[in-house]
């Protein structure tokens, strides 16, 4: 899973309507979008190029304070490990 060049384009429209500070994604999400896509979009996203997971690019670009992953194990180096399968723990309801 992971985000593409349509991806991006809608999570750059979503951005007018919100914002991404407290960002989850469900598993660590590949970014999959080449150089000069990246730069056709802005340039300021060339600097991604290299990245392999959309976190950098959610803190730095989109302006996100937090970046979480929630996945069932801590394979791709999830920062939450859990079983989306069960009820979320307490610790996790009510997060803002």
């Amino acid at each position: 899973m992971g985000v593409d060049y349509v991806s991006l384009i809608f999570l750059q429209y979503a951005k007018k309507f919100g914002n991404f500070n407290k960002t989850i994604t469900i598993g660590r999400q590949n970014l999959f979008i080449i150089e000069n896509r990246l730069s056709k979009l802005d340039p300021r996203l060339k600097k991604f190029k290299n990245d392999i997971y959309v976190d950098n690019l959610l803190k730095d670009y989109f302006s996100s304070s937090i970046v979480d992953s929630i996945d069932y194990s801590n394979f791709e180096g999830a920062t939450i490990i859990h079983d989306m399968n069960k009820p979320l723990p307490d610790r996790l309801k009510n997060q803002v």
